[in-house]
């Protein structure tokens, strides 16, 4: 009886402690809610921009958007028929990744150089989906959201 009780006992702790992590693993707003692969594993990869939300709404027209993220912190995309590459990396926190165009413009002689972050919103192994707000200089938001496969 007392070794039931051991293995019963054993057993609810081990449930308590799994659920606890799946409800702690809740990283990014749209999921997922687990997941057995590291985040570097889920982000590197082709993307193709499969629908296309500005201000929350979805648009009719997908713009050509395509993300090549890999995994010795390099990328490389096309938007319209603009293209551009740089390097990534995460950002301050854990639902950021943020992307460091090269040579992203020239003023006069001088290239400028920034930085763009974007909120992770899903990050599955087939789908990533990410969310960009730019802020004016009169304080007007807009969102973008980008969902890719």
């Amino acid at each position: 009886m007392k070794n039931y009780f051991i293995k019963i006992s054993f057993l609810l702790l081990v449930i308590s402690i799994s659920s606890l992590m799946i409800v702690s693993c809740h990283k990014y707003p749209d999921g997922p809610r687990l997941s057995l692969h590291t985040r570097i594993h889920r982000i590197k990869g082709n993307w193709t921009c499969k629908e296309y939300l500005l201000n929350g709404v979805k648009m009719d027209t997908v713009p050509t958007f395509l993300l090549n993220i890999n995994g010795n912190k390099s990328f490389s995309r096309t938007y319209g028929a603009e293209s551009d590459s740089g390097r990534w990396s995460w950002g301050s926190f854990h639902g950021q990744i943020n992307l460091f165009p090269d040579g992203a413009g020239m003023f006069g002689n001088n290239p400028i150089f920034y930085t763009e972050h974007y909120e992770i919103r899903r990050l599955k192994e087939k789908e990533l989906w990410l969310r960009k707000t730019y802020t004016d200089t009169l304080n007007n938001t807009t969102t973008y959201d980008f969902h890719f496969e």
